[in-house]
């Protein structure tokens, strides 16, 4: 492993250590040097945007909204930001998910896996008492609080509901494998079950760190993926 650090005018030597060395001994070998610099001098220029009354600026962004919806913009905001490698990707991408919206066979399949394999309508669960609990700390007053019980879906998270469907239009276009990341492994648990449900190579990656934290999604994972 070579560490190495610059900051400020101030350099930490680069030395390659061992794994196996303990953390004592690596720290020790790490030694600060002094080094000359000279940084760039950079002149920037702000020229800030007309300030509009609010209700032409409110119609400006409706103009723009429709104008520019389908290039993923909000008004001025929003785009798409990929490498340009990928930008072929994400048009076919983008392409098969309108289609999607509007093939009825595609649809009704979905409607069927959501309902028979996800567990879909999940119920609303009138939590009493808790309600109670805010409603007896404010003199009777308070909210009714229920809890949607996403829980309850396959691989126990709201994450199969959109990892499925992803994984159906992956079908559709023809693909044979889907990568994803996951951190605490729900949706890297609920992609691998599509996937197998689906017959599709699975890849998830997920940090060392949290492999050791989630591990009981992490192992999940493995059982779905293999």
């Amino acid at each position: 492993m070579m560490t190495t650090c610059k900051l400020q005018g101030i350099i930490v030597s680069s030395q390659f250590i061992d794994k196996k060395v303990p953390k004592e001994r690596a720290s020790a070998v790490v030694s600060k040097d002094k080094f000359k610099v000279k940084v760039p001098q950079l002149t920037t220029t702000y020229t800030p945007l007309p300030m509009l009354p609010l209700t032409e600026k409110a119609k400006e962004i409706i103009v723009e909204t429709e104008s520019t919806n389908s290039a993923g913009k909000f008004g001025r905001f929003g785009g798409k930001f990929v490498p340009e490698t990928l930008v072929m990707c994400m048009n076919q991408l983008e392409a098969e998910f309108i289609n999607a919206l509007s093939d009825q066979v595609f649809q009704a399949q979905l409607a069927t896996a959501l309902r028979d394999y996800v567990g879909r309508e999940t119920p609303l669960y009138y939590a009493q008492r808790l309600s109670e609990y805010y409603k007896n700390k404010n003199g009777g007053i308070g909210p009714d609080i229920y809890l949607k019980r996403e829980d309850l879906n396959h691989t126990g998270s709201h994450k199969m509901n959109n990892a499925l469907a992803q994984a159906m239009i992956a079908v559709h276009i023809g693909l044979k494998s889907v990568v994803t990341a996951t951190g605490s492994g729900q949706h890297g648990l609920a992609t691998a079950s599509a996937c197998a449900k689906l017959g599709l190579e699975c890849t998830v990656f997920m940090a060392a760190k949290d492999m050791d934290r989630q591990s009981s999604n992490f192992l999940k994972c493995i059982k779905n993926i293999t």
